[in-house]
């Protein structure tokens, strides 16, 4: 090291002497000539170069080039605040930082997106008045199907309410691939039903007809191929639904006699000659067609004149009964009453026919008086 400082020093000397001994003939040969030419250069005159700029100078004693170097870590003549030779030492620079899009160190790749979300799964779907949860699988089914069209109405978690399937924009494109659903078959039917001709009915109107009883195999039918009326069982379109829809109610007439049968009462009023009579009857109607019963009747008011009725007068009722259904809910009831108990009397037998209304199960009207009559058992 001790070397390093003795070249330095023997360099720095020579410099020294030659800028001291050649300072006029450096500045002459660096100004212009009173010709305004510019003279030779320092080399072709055998003049040194000039010195370099301030700075480390390194340099080989025997060769005599220099050139800056920075000192080494361990070196002694480097320049800081404890430097002992009082030697200048310059530190390098730092290296410039790395550029932001520096492509040696790429970016982490980007986490994987998210599993799609299956936005044909968890559909609500209202079906035979029901809600329904479906799955996919479920969903596509019954739109293939056709069992859920445009107007069914879905809904969904994030909905705002039910809707109909077709406002729905993920099953629009599933409805409108969906085959279309069958057209109804052509309503061609004819039917006599209570003596009255109905029609044309479709074949979906005749199955509906046949569940409620009221087209049975032997219920007259008519279609254009057919000779003439025809039983429906001996149509071979109808036979099958006559066979699914298992037994048929009873007739008509039938079920109006199971309705009447059993014991009624009513009440009411009516004059006799100008006398008011709170009257009650109660009668029982036999399944053999026989009835029996029992009518009171008691004064409400005496008229002048007249000598005061003597008390509530009961009459015992027999006879025989009959009906004749008008529709479902009305029918004609005869009854042949003979009335008894009625003083020194012989017994009397009368005649009528009431048209009576079916209010319920246990209740019906006489449509020409009003009265009701309320099943007691």
């Amino acid at each position: 090291m001790g070397g390093r400082l003795q070249r330095w020093s023997s360099a720095g000397a020579a410099l020294a002497l030659l800028a001291a001994g050649l300072s006029a003939p450096w500045a002459q040969a660096q100004s212009p000539s009173a010709s305004g030419e510019m003279p030779a250069p320092a080399e072709e005159l055998g003049l040194p170069p000039p010195p370099p700029p301030d700075g480390d100078l390194a340099g080989d004693a025997q060769g005599g080039e220099m050139s800056p170097t920075a000192p080494g870590p361990g070196d002694a003549g480097a320049v800081g605040p404890a430097g002992g030779d009082g030697a200048i030492a310059t530190a390098p620079p730092p290296p410039p930082p790395p550029p932001e899009d520096d492509e040696t160190a790429p970016p982490p790749p980007p986490p994987p997106p998210p599993p799609p979300e299956d936005k044909l799964a968890g559909f609500w779907v209202l079906m035979d008045g029901k809600p329904r949860q479906l799955s996919k699988a479920e969903l596509l089914e019954a739109i293939r199907a056709g069992r859920i069209t445009r107007e069914t109405m879905v809904w969904r978690q994030g909905m705002e309410g039910w809707k109909p399937a077709g406002e729905v924009e993920v099953l629009q494109s599933r409805l409108a691939q969906a085959a279309p659903p069958p057209p109804p078959p052509p309503a061609r039917f004819h039917v006599l039903l209570e003596g009255q001709q109905q029609g044309p009915l479709t074949l979906d109107e005749i199955a509906r007809l046949v569940r409620e009883g009221r087209i049975t195999g032997r219920t007259l039918v008519w279609k254009p191929g057919l000779e003439g009326w025809t039983e429906a069982a001996k149509v071979p379109e109808l036979a099958g639904l006559l066979k699914q829809a298992g037994p048929p109610k009873p007739p008509l007439k039938a079920r109006i006699r199971e309705f009447l049968l059993g014991t009624w009462q009513a009440e009411t009023t009516m004059d006799m000659g100008g006398m008011n009579m709170q009257v009650k009857v109660e009668v029982t109607y036999y399944e053999d067609g026989t009835l029996k019963g029992v009518q009171t009747m008691t004064p409400t008011m005496t008229v002048p004149g007249m000598p005061p009725f003597l008390g509530t007068t009961t009459m015992v009722m027999s006879g025989t009964w009959k009906i004749e259904p008008l529709s479902e809910k009305r029918f004609a009831l005869t009854e042949t009453v003979t009335f008894s108990g009625v003083g020194t009397m012989p017994p009397m037998p009368e005649t009528k026919t009431m048209k009576i209304t079916i209010v319920d199960r246990d209740t019906m009207r006489d449509e020409d008086t009003g009265v009701v009559f309320r099943r007691v058992r």
